[in-house]
């Protein structure tokens, strides 16, 4: 029988304008003083990313306060998982982010009861909370899940682009001294639509580099499997650009999760 244990959760806030109490859910932090354990889990929902994006700090200016944040709490829950720590943990300075009030809850398997938070208070968090996830990052989210490292990643990544006048958003993001976003994609397309796809990823990874950015841009494709050289042509077109490229099968799938744990457990 699986023992069931006491904890505590607390959301990670971000305040774009106190004036009008804009705040949106970037992460949620729990702990079982039982356990020994603490977890924080960050990410945002495009309803996060729209108001860091607006906000005086701007969106990079936020994401780097967020995450100085995330880091102190980590630190202090490491040292300390209890309600206390919880509860007097404040941001330094006229600080934007903030813990929510403290709440009891019923602990299982602290890093499975942790992200089904995340998912629905965090990643469903704002008025665009009814949009879905395309299917291929469902389904490569779906896998991580499975194959145990979806808690060891980032989750909702952005990155400016004013070469190409965009932002690449990514769902998912791990680190291995440097920042690697994953970006599942759909190829079950026409043989040109194909090719047109690959040549944005291409042009993306290129644009990385050029704003000196140490990160690197992985692609995990799901193919038309009626057509066998689509495969090699995607590849050899990210590649050439410095862009790493998985497909959503199984095996692929395995050498993805035993790079995120290998890379987060090194780093």
């Amino acid at each position: 029988m699986t023992r069931i244990y006491a904890g505590f959760y607390t959301l990670v806030q971000f305040c774009a304008d106190t004036a009008r109490g804009e705040t949106s859910n970037v992460g949620v932090a729990v702990i079982s003083p039982e356990l020994r354990l603490g977890k924080v889990i960050t990410g945002m929902s495009s309803y996060s990313r729209s108001l860091m994006k607006a906000s005086a700090l701007g969106q990079v200016g936020a994401s780097l306060v967020i995450q100085g944040f995330v880091e102190r709490l980590e630190k202090r829950l490491k040292d300390d998982p209890s309600r206390h720590t919880l509860d007097n943990f404040t941001a330094a300075g006229a600080n934007p982010v903030s813990l929510s009030p403290v709440r009891e809850m019923t602990i299982r398997d602290l890093d499975v009861d942790a992200n089904r938070l995340f998912r629905r208070l965090v990643e469903s968090h704002g008025p665009r909370s009814g949009m879905k996830l395309p299917r291929v990052t469902s389904e490569v989210g779906h896998a991580l899940e499975k194959r145990g490292v979806m808690n060891l990643l980032d989750r909702g990544l952005s990155v400016e682009l004013p070469q190409l006048k965009k932002t690449l958003e990514v769902p998912y993001g791990f680190r291995n001294g440097k920042l690697n976003l994953v970006a599942p994609t759909n190829f079950n397309f026409s043989e040109e639509r194909v090719e047109e796809v690959a040549a944005k990823y291409a042009l993306t990874g290129e644009a990385l580099e050029e704003i000196g950015m140490d990160a690197h841009l992985i692609v995990v494709g799901r193919m038309n499997s009626a057509r066998d050289g689509d495969e090699n042509m995607v590849r050899s077109m990210l590649e050439r650009k410095g862009v790493g490229f998985l497909t959503t099968a199984p095996s692929d799938l395995d050498r993805l999760a035993a790079t995120v744990r290998y890379a987060t457990s090194h780093h």
